[in-house]
């Protein structure tokens, strides 16, 4: 395999890595609003779930949502080489 080869493979492989990255990002920001858990694969806390933390101190979980939506948007600058 030539060096040039080399090169554009591993471009495109960088390019598909940061698109997957981007879906992901997406992703995480519409979990943070229609979301029955905290995170991807985190249902509960200690056996707390959104709503019943909600019900305890609305603000952890609109402090908890900010995060989630700062860190989305974070991600998606970072894809488009700008970060």
């Amino acid at each position: 395999m030539s060096r040039e080869q080399s090169l554009r493979n591993g471009a495109g492989l960088m390019v598909l890595g940061a698109l997957i990255f981007l879906v992901y990002a997406v992703v995480f920001f519409f979990r943070a609003f229609a979301s029955s858990g905290f995170e991807l694969g985190v249902e509960t806390l200690n056996g707390v779930t959104p709503q019943q933390l909600d019900g305890l101190n609305p603000a952890i979980m609109g402090y908890i949502t900010h995060l989630h939506v700062a860190t989305a948007g974070f991600i998606v600058p970072v894809c488009g080489g700008r970060g």
